[in-house]
């Protein structure tokens, strides 16, 4: 049985932006009256921690690809709940700002005088915790980690176990999953300590930027593989590494003004009026396999940073332990040896969706989407304006998987707070409100106009149904 409006309750597992993004954005509308949902978010280790040196995806020292002004409330744009209140639940969101955080922290007018310098991942993370102390009497924290999602009378049962080895299992209407998804393997790779994936390479980082000498095989051309090459290529002139590439080549993110605006407002860039075929084809330009122009740089200044063309299909150990790794291009196969090889290939969404589905759900949800498999294809082609799948119960929010069918900005950190307003807009009604705030500064109403840039209504509300 659904919940009462009043009481339903949504589950966000993971800790990060998207989750600090969803609470924040909570917290104001239950400030403004609305009734919003009980919100629990599960995290196994702490706020922010995929931006911590100990994840694994990080030596904490990178800097954020993203400005940090596009923060939890970016684009300080709600549009859907009703036109008298979105200007002030803008004004109110930007308490969460960077900008505030750097404030409370003595740290503004310093950053500013410095030039306003991306902040590294490690003070990308004290910014999420930072949120999190704004907005924790509004939320839960449930410290576990997640075994399984199971569906039963049409409402999620979430199965967790604590640090103590509890098991506990939390019921909830709608769950978003967010995080870096699986590791992506094109084939079986063999059990070796010199075969490494993302995380296992930044946990032994500090082993590889001080090796004598080696040669190290980087498969993957996006932003991932690059931050790798910089900082290890930076770190030990002594090593050799070939960023092997099936396009040939490692091509620039473009940032123009254009492209940029289409991650923070795929409505006004007409992002749904594109073809699928060139919504696809903008993404692979702009974010996959791509990357940064300021990554691209670093990398132009390393001379022990290669660039091998070809598809990367196969990886052995021979007699003398050596990696063999062979690489196809424009017909032909070359076989390479190298000492280390990193496995920098993506990451599956879909795969983390089906190791936490149990057999029953997994079925559930086939029958209910018509399909046979649960792939990357088959979610995303099914992702509805809620970045959810659609005509799904219970709600099952995939914003890793909404960039083609809904902006290509949901997946990162480009409009979280316009991917807050789209989750919450399914279980917050704008008929709920209640009791409206309406003691504001003077002049909130002329800093946020009704209309958009345009003069025109920026988009029509979606509904809460």
């Amino acid at each position: 049985m659904t919940a009462p409006e009043s009481t339903k309750r949504l589950i966000v597992v993971g800790a990060g932006p998207k989750a600090m993004a969803i609470a924040a954005k909570a917290s104001v509308l239950r400030e403004m009256g609305f009734r919003i949902p009980e919100i629990t978010l599960i995290e196994q280790h702490s706020i922010g921690h995929h931006w911590k040196p100990e994840s694994g995806f990080t030596n904490g020292q990178l800097s954020l690809g993203t400005s940090p002004e596009k923060d939890v409330g970016f684009p300080y744009y709600s549009f859907l709940w009703g036109d008298s209140i979105n200007r002030k639940i803008n004004y109110r969101m930007q308490r969460f700002s960077w900008q505030n955080h750097l404030v409370d922290n003595h740290e503004y007018s310093e950053w500013i005088d410095r030039g306003k310098p991306a902040p590294t991942h490690t003070q990308w993370a004290n910014y999420l915790h930072w949120v999190f102390k704004k907005v924790e009497g509004d939320i839960r924290l449930h410290q576990a980690r997640v075994e399984e999602l199971e569906i039963a009378d049409g409402i999620w049962q979430v199965k967790t176990t604590t640090p103590d080895g509890n098991s506990v299992t939390l019921e909830a209407d709608g769950v978003v999953l967010t995080g870096p998804g699986e590791a992506k393997f094109p084939f079986h790779v063999p059990n070796h300590p010199r075969v490494l994936t993302v995380p296992s390479f930044w946990k032994a980082f500090s082993h590889y930027a001080t090796l004598e000498r080696g040669s190290i095989a980087l498969v993957g051309a996006g932003e991932t593989a690059a931050t790798i090459a910089a900082s290890l290529g930076a770190a030990n002139p002594r090593i050799q590494m070939d960023i092997i590439s099936p396009q040939a080549m490692t091509f620039s993110r473009g940032e123009s003004f254009a492209e940029n605006h289409v991650y923070t407002d795929p409505f006004q860039a007409n992002w749904l009026q594109l073809t699928r075929q060139d919504r696809k084809n903008f993404i692979s330009r702009t974010d996959r396999g791509v990357f940064s122009v300021a990554m691209k740089q670093e990398l132009d200044r390393l001379r022990n940073v290669e660039i091998v063309p070809g598809k990367f299909t196969k990886v052995t150990v021979d007699s003398l332990d050596q990696l063999v790794v062979q690489i196809e291009y424009n017909s032909g196969e070359e076989t390479r040896i190298y000492d280390h090889l990193i496995f920098s290939a993506g990451f599956d969404h879909a795969g983390l969706v089906n190791r936490l589905l149990s057999r029953n759900a997994q079925a559930d949800i086939l029958r209910q989407m018509g399909e046979i498999t649960l792939t990357t294809r088959s979610l995303e082609n099914q992702i509805d304006h809620f970045l959810a799948v659609e005509k799904l119960t219970p709600y099952l929010h995939l914003p890793m998987l909404a960039g083609l069918n809904q902006g290509p900005g949901f997946p990162n950190l480009s409009c979280l707070g316009r991917l807050s307003d789209h989750v919450l807009a399914r279980y917050v009604s704008v008929e709920s409100v209640t009791n409206l705030d309406n003691h504001f500064l003077a002049g909130v109403d002329e800093a946020f106009p009704l209309d958009g840039p345009s003069g025109t209504p920026h988009t029509t509300p979606v509904r809460c149904v």
